[in-house]
């Protein structure tokens, strides 16, 4: 009952490309959907870049996969370690709030935020107390309002009809990442402990940081524009 009512928008079409024979069947605007979500993919530059930033980003959501472990090698008693990662539960949400009025700040603040993450959570990771768990938690929700404006970012420079598909394929290359960091995580722990395993993850995340200045779409100009808007408004 709270959300605001939706705007009227304009429709699409989707099946106005299907071949004759296909046209209003389900496998047709399957397939038109799919070449056409790839097709602005391949062609966008801004778009490409966008989609492989979100997938990296949407991989490194494997720490909390490690978080109750970690919780658990520091010392933490079985009570102790939901209380642990409730903290990182609520700096994501606390970074969901924060999005909208993060959204338009420039790329290199974003690259600093996650810089910032890969400091805080190697720290956490490797003070060996579950005190740790404060720096991991800021962290982890900073890492969060990046991944959450990226993706936002990412749905505002698509322009084509087939924004689901898109989204999808960073979606996927997302998922790929995500067990290619669970494997290394396997074979990693015959050498190393699960601190060090979690501390090394923010390696990439730092590369990443590097990359995000580059890879990050501008905000949306009407997205902006409202913005300013209304805070002109609230003066």
């Amino acid at each position: 009952m709270s959300l605001p009512e939706a705007a009227a928008v304009a429709t699409v079409d989707e099946t106005e490309e299907v071949e004759p024979g296909g046209r209003h069947s389900a496998l047709g605007r399957y397939r038109l959907m799919l070449v056409t979500g790839l097709a602005e993919v391949g062609s966008s530059r801004t778009v490409r870049k966008a989609v492989a930033l979100v997938a990296l980003l949407g991989g490194f959501l494997a720490f909390d996969e490690y978080f109750p472990v970690l919780a658990r090698e520091v010392g933490a008693s079985t009570t102790l370690v939901p209380l642990l990662i409730a903290g990182t539960v609520a700096a994501q949400a606390i970074a969901g709030a924060l999005a909208g009025v993060a959204y338009k700040l420039r790329a290199s603040i974003f690259a600093i935020g996650l810089a910032a993450t890969a400091v805080l959570i190697a720290w956490g990771s490797l003070s060996g107390t579950a005190l740790g768990f404060v720096p991991i938690a800021i962290g982890y929700g900073v890492m969060h309002l990046v991944i959450i404006v990226s993706e936002a970012r990412l749905q505002d420079a698509i322009t084509g009809p087939a924004r689901a598909t898109v989204i999808s394929v960073s979606g996927l290359f997302a998922e790929v990442f995500a067990v290619a960091v669970y494997a290394g995580f396997a074979v990693g722990s015959v050498w190393f402990t699960l601190p060090v395993l979690v501390a090394g993850l923010t390696v990439p995340v730092l590369l990443t940081a590097f990359l995000t200045p580059f890879a990050l779409p501008a905000p949306a100009a009407e997205v902006v524009e409202d913005g300013e808007r209304l805070e002109s408004e609230r003066e």
